[in-house]
């Protein structure tokens, strides 16, 4: 697999002494073979043409990786963006890099929409920032050890939408010191020397494959949950209904393993292959989210027919002022509901006016108002049930602040943004921090305007070691713990005054020199104590 070449950088951080590439050498990775990366699959035994092995030393078995979309069940769908984690006898083999195919993104979607590119560890080893190759390894298809050496091996996986830190990467089994891309003297890995394996971290982001003892037949929901691999033709049929309603084509989402018509490669669903399905919390709190706000933004849609500023809008043409059209004139919807209130409290302060049937359609005001009533309920009761479908899922392990979690949880998927105890101090308060308190805050907007909403948060304020607490206290550094503990005067609990410079300009450069908090987690931070601040009911 082409990727870079040349590891010409010195082993040392004074820049004297042996290279990379030397130290690489003498461990038998071939660095004469510019601009390939290798991967170890073990020694192999050579064979004489007319012997057959019985089995060989070294197998390898190429699956296709795909999804979990939802909390519970079998619903697949292609992976987002993001990394993949592969670990063989505990310890990391190979990172990967998912891109979809520009050059697919406009054109009929194909089985080569999605591509992997490799990261070079031999030269990118103890690095935070690790650049894929340019060119994509495969696509569609992944290859997994099953065989090294006559002998089954481990394997473990894990997708991730952001590239873990070498830190992270260490704390779940880092680089086998046995692997010739290894070099424990590169001076990158001397700050790692004290990082431990964490088997609860381990138990709680990777998962578990059993290649050799995999059959290829269909598997059952507890099956596929507990063992990740399923037949790709079951994959297929399951997540692809035949039918040709809108419904039934939303429900097709694996339709990647079919390419184009004009294409002439044969199908993966016709070859005898598994599909890895991979935990994404996050990509499944996504839809969540995003089939609580659909509605939500449909209620609010709705809301505004009947507010004083449809009356802007021209009753007779049908149009909004910004030219969108409407299915009925909101004016007319507004003053209809207005008038009809208005009618019915004055037949109910005036029951003789009843009497008069010329007077007014007593029946149709009533209806008009007892239709807008049971529509309002019939939103909110739908809002209320998807915002705890997806409170649901977010409270998973989500007041638990020992390892290990649940792994198909987002409190699991957010420990890559180093949200989550026993990671060193140098990551309180950075830019990843940041990113993963933003990525937590975003689940909440608009939620906490429903009942079971504000419940959630209230629970996750009151105790300690919830989920929300947790990230936050993970974007203080202990320089801003102590100012506040310095400044906090005795027995006062409330606000807490610090210094800060006079041009608003200069505050995000301040904190961030002063307190080492980046500015992403100063955004974050302001982000989610806006939410939090707002009035909930306990």
């Amino acid at each position: 697999m082409a990727v870079r070449g040349g590891y010409r950088v010195p082993l040392s951080e004074n820049g004297s002494g042996k290279t990379l590439g030397e130290a690489l050498g003498e461990r038998g990775y071939p660095v004469k073979k510019e601009g390939f990366y290798f991967l170890p699959i073990g020694k192999i035994k050579s064979y004489e043409r007319t012997k057959e092995p019985a089995r060989l030393d070294t197998e390898l078995m190429p699956v296709v990786p795909v999804r979990f979309l939802e909390p519970e069940g079998k619903r697949l769908g292609h992976l987002r963006t993001g990394w993949l984690y592969i670990f063989v006898d505990g310890h990391l083999w190979r990172e990967l890099r998912i891109f979809h195919d520009e050059a697919d993104r406009f054109g009929p979607v194909g089985r080569e929409s999605w591509v992997y590119h490799d990261v070079d560890l031999a030269y990118y080893q103890g690095r935070d920032v690790r650049p894929s190759a340019s060119k994509p390894t495969r696509r569609a298809v992944v290859e997994l050890p099953r065989r090294m050496e006559g002998r089954a091996v481990r394997v473990e996986v894990a997708y991730s939408e952001v590239q873990w830190s070498w830190e992270y990467i260490c704390r779940l089994g880092g680089m086998s010191p046995e692997d010739p891309r290894y070099v424990a003297e590169y001076h990158l890995h001397q700050r790692y020397r004290d990082v431990r394996v964490d088997e609860d971290l381990r138990r709680t982001r990777l998962q578990r494959l059993d290649l050799e003892g995999y059959v290829h037949e269909d598997k059952s929901e507890e099956e596929v949950r507990r063992g990740y691999l399923m037949p790709i033709a079951q994959a297929h049929r399951e997540n692809n209904p035949e039918g040709g309603s809108l419904q039934t084509q939303a429900r097709q989402t694996l339709y990647h393993l079919i390419p184009p018509k004009a294409s002439t490669r044969k199908p993966l669903v016709e070859r005898k292959l598994p599909v890895l399905v991979l935990l994404d919390p996050l990509g499944v709190a996504d839809r969540l989210y995003q089939n609580f706000l659909y509605k939500y933004v449909s209620y609010a849609g709705w809301m505004e027919e009947y507010t004083p500023a449809a009356r802007e809008q021209d009753p007779d043409s049908g149009f909004a002022p910004d030219g969108r059209r409407v299915s009925h004139p909101p004016a007319t919807r507004y003053k209809k509901l207005i008038l009809a209130r208005y009618v019915k409290a004055v037949l109910d302060s005036n029951p003789e006016l009843n009497k008069d049937k010329n007077l007014v359609d007593e029946v149709s005001v009533r209806a008009e108002i007892k239709w807008f009533e049971k529509s309002r309920a019939e939103y909110e009761r739908e809002l209320e049930n998807r915002a705890k479908a997806l409170v649901s899922y977010l409270e998973r392990d989500a007041v638990n602040s020992a390892l290990p979690l649940e792994p198909d949880s987002v409190a699991a998927a957010l420990l890559d943004y180093h949200l989550g105890p026993a990671m060193l101090d140098h990551h309180r308060g950075s830019e990843r921090v940041g990113r993963g308190l933003s990525r937590l805050a975003a689940y909440l907007e608009q939620v906490d305007q429903t009942g079971v909403g504000q419940e959630f948060l209230v629970r996750q304020l009151k105790d300690r070691n919830s989920l929300i607490n947790r990230a936050l206290r993970a974007a203080l550094t202990d320089k801003l713990e102590n100012e506040i503990e310095k400044r906090k005067p005795d027995g006062d609990e409330g606000r807490v005054q610090v210094k800060l410079p006079e041009d608003v300009n200069q505050w995000q450069d301040y904190v961030a020199r002063t307190y080492g908090i980046a500015h992403q987690v100063q955004k974050s931070l302001a982000d989610m104590v806006g939410l939090l601040a707002r009035p909930y009911r306990v």
